[in-house]
């Protein structure tokens, strides 16, 4: 009950017009993401499903699903730590990327699920890149810094 109300508490006192861009653009990716890949999988056709994994791999939303709950809670309580945590996701996207760019892969026999597209490079390394340099910032390294210093 006390954990309740302090935190529903910090989410009512925190600032949010302080909250850097990146950071909600961030959040608005991996919500989008996540949701999408679970419609892909679940709910929608399986003709789409056939088309997006050679793309994106079998889990499009691997480190962006994890992500969600750091970045609310970077944006409630900011601190470098939670960032390091959201750079972590990301990089270890990026080292399973290039893994993967660097492994054979075979013919895939005309099955989807086992063929890998040139673009999926783009997917797997460059996005996760790209939010890592926005993550990595000097504006939201201010953020984290400047909630830290006046507790």
């Amino acid at each position: 009950m006390v954990s309740e109300q302090l935190f529903s508490k910090k989410i009512r006192n925190a600032n949010w017009k302080d909250i850097p861009f990146e950071l909600v653009a961030y959040l608005v990716f991996v919500i989008v993401v996540t949701i999408a890949d679970f419609i892909t999988t679940f709910l929608g056709p399986q003709k789409i499903r056939e088309i997006l994994v050679p793309i994106t791999g079998w889990n499009m939303s691997t480190c962006y699903m994890y992500s969600i709950f750091f970045v609310i809670y970077l944006c409630i309580q900011p601190n470098i730590t939670t960032r390091n945590t959201l750079l972590h996701f990301l990089s270890l996207q990026i080292v399973l990327g290039l893994v993967d760019l660097f492994m054979p892969h075979g013919d895939g026999f005309g099955n989807p699920y086992l063929m890998v597209s040139p673009w999926r490079p783009i997917w797997t390394i460059l996005i996760p890149v790209i939010w890592f340099i926005a993550l990595f910032s000097p504006r939201i390294k201010r953020f984290c810094l400047k909630y830290t210093e006046s507790i």
